[in-house]
């Protein structure tokens, strides 16, 4: 009788990351628990709340772009995705806990670190300044995403808002 084994290779992980990275950009972006979110405002400042929302983005972007050095198997692009990970657990459950995101990241960090043996491949300095790049443009479409959720909120919801 043949022993069952399921082979996972850096490539569906890759696959599975930057999908992973759609999901917490789309979560942040347009699911909403009103219960949940009234349950997390008794025991956090609301500052924590939309923290963690861009939060999500943010990591949610840098899974996309970071999905191209794991399947390069990239030692960093798996150090980074550790880091990220880590982060949107937590983060998922800050912005609404969405206990099952939190899940599917868990999972996926329990994964990469089952495969860590696949990522071997050092970074060369174009990948480095490349990536450098990319976290700097995330940051600054984060910004954006920001200003301009300010600015459809002023005209929704007919308040004053400026940059000052």
């Amino acid at each position: 009788m043949k022993k069952f084994t399921l082979s996972v290779n850096h490539n569906l992980v890759a696959i599975l990351i930057a999908f992973c990275g759609v999901m917490n950009i789309m979560s942040a972006w347009l699911i909403h628990h009103p219960a949940r979110a009234a349950l997390l405002e008794q025991f956090l400042p609301m500052i924590v709340i939309r923290g963690s929302w861009l939060t999500a983005v943010v990591a949610g972007s840098m899974q996309l772009f970071i999905a191209f050095g794991l399947s390069k198997q990239k030692i960093q692009a798996w150090r980074i995705t550790v880091i990220i990970l880590c982060i949107l657990i937590i983060t998922n459950l800050l912005h609404g806990l969405h206990y099952v995101q939190s899940a599917v990241n868990l999972l996926l960090l329990l994964l990469l670190i089952a495969l860590k043996p696949q990522f071997r491949a050092a970074s060369d300095p174009h990948s480095i300044t490349n990536g450098v790049f990319v976290f700097l443009y995330t940051l600054v479409i984060a910004f954006f995403y920001g200003l301009f959720g300010f600015y459809l909120l002023d005209r929704h919801f007919h308040e004053h808002f400026n940059l000052v």
